[in-house]
């Protein structure tokens, strides 16, 4: 990095024009005083510098960078053990909601069974109230005509006296 033309670069454009700039790279090589780092992700920061204290005369820009990758292994780790700690939660809660589903029907099963059990019953009940009826009706029926015979012959037993 050091000597190379970097005037193209779209930070140091963006400096030129007053504007702090800031971008994160991954880089396989760096070249740094204390030589070649690899392997890093950095953030480059364009900052402007003015002159005396102006806010629109640029003379120069200054180039910053900062290695940032013990900080992105940082939240690298958090996010996966974020990913898995809500990943566990929603399984819990599926496997909760799955229980109480599956007993809810377990109930509703049983109260269905009830519920035909108990009109199968109110049916054979319906049928024995009925044979009950009609019994109570054929016995009126011989009452009523045996209690006329009984009063005819009765009638004709006086009369015969």
């Amino acid at each position: 990095q050091i000597g190379e033309d970097g005037s193209a670069n779209a930070g140091f454009q963006g400096a030129l024009r007053g504007e702090v700039a800031s971008e994160l790279t991954h880089r396989d090589t760096f070249s740094a005083f204390e030589g070649t780092i690899e392997d890093q992700d950095v953030l480059s920061t364009y900052i402007p510098i003015h002159e005396n204290g102006s806010l629109t005369d640029v003379v120069g820009v200054f180039e910053l960078y900062s290695n940032v990758t013990p900080f992105l292994r940082e939240i690298n780790t958090t996010q996966r053990q974020l990913i898995v700690g809500v990943s566990i939660a929603l399984l819990l809660l599926y496997l909760v909601l799955l229980f109480i589903v599956s007993r809810a029907d377990g109930i509703m099963r049983h109260q269905h069974a009830a519920q035909l059990a108990a009109v199968e019953e109110i049916r054979r009940q319906q049928r024995a109230v009925a044979v009950f009826q009609e019994r109570e009706h054929l016995a009126r029926e011989i009452h009523d005509s045996l209690g006329q015979v009984l009063g005819y012959v009765n009638t004709q037993a006086q009369a015969a006296r």
